[in-house]
């Protein structure tokens, strides 16, 4: 990775933070140098909530499962629920399934470097997604008398899901250029 490549990718994922409400303090970010000296960096962004975040860079061809252990064993110790891991490279399928049963105890969000080039929620192609608060959820469900299940579906897979780090059964309200709304229910 260049110095570029890091700067840029670095700089989404801190308006990433700041778009979940984490207070991602620029003096928290890292040098190129220092980076690069680095096999993992662990560093932590508060968020306004007191909650807390583990971002982890992996520099590594593979992400396996020592990394996916290290991390739990960090958020265990830490007393955090949530963290992000940024590879280069694949996701070995033992840290996939470690990943997936610590998903009980911990929020794990696995991007991918080339992912995080661009602020996908920026992009001119990508309308405008909000995740609707209890209450509006309730007025539309109410308002056109469905139930979550009947809404059209958005998987908790996709990237903007995963940026917002919103969570199944949220609702989420997306205003098309033309103003035209639709709402999908997280699964």
């Amino acid at each position: 990775m260049n110095y570029k490549d890091f700067s840029r990718t670095q700089d989404i994922i801190f308006e990433m933070l700041r778009d979940r409400n984490y207070i991602a303090d620029e003096g928290k970010k890292i040098t190129f140098d220092e980076f690069q000296q680095e096999e993992n960096d662990f560093f932590l962004i508060f968020g306004k909530d007191k909650t807390k975040i583990i971002i982890i860079w992996h520099i590594e061809e593979k992400l396996g499962l020592k990394t996916v252990k290290n991390c739990c064993v960090q958020l265990k110790d830490n007393n955090i629920k949530n963290a992000i891991i940024i590879k280069y490279g694949k996701l070995t399928p033992p840290a996939k399934a470690t990943i997936s049963e610590s998903a009980s105890l911990y929020k794990i969000r696995v991007f991918d470097v080339e992912d995080l080039k661009i602020n996908i929620t920026k992009h001119s192609l990508v309308p405008k997604h909000e995740c609707l608060s209890k209450d509006e959820e309730d007025k539309l469900l109410k308002t056109y008398k469905l139930k979550k299940t009947q809404l059209p579906r958005m998987l908790n897979t996709e990237p903007v899901v995963m940026y917002y780090d919103w969570n199944r059964g949220d609702i989420i309200k997306i205003t098309r250029n033309d103003g035209e709304i639709y709402y999908r229910c997280i699964v």
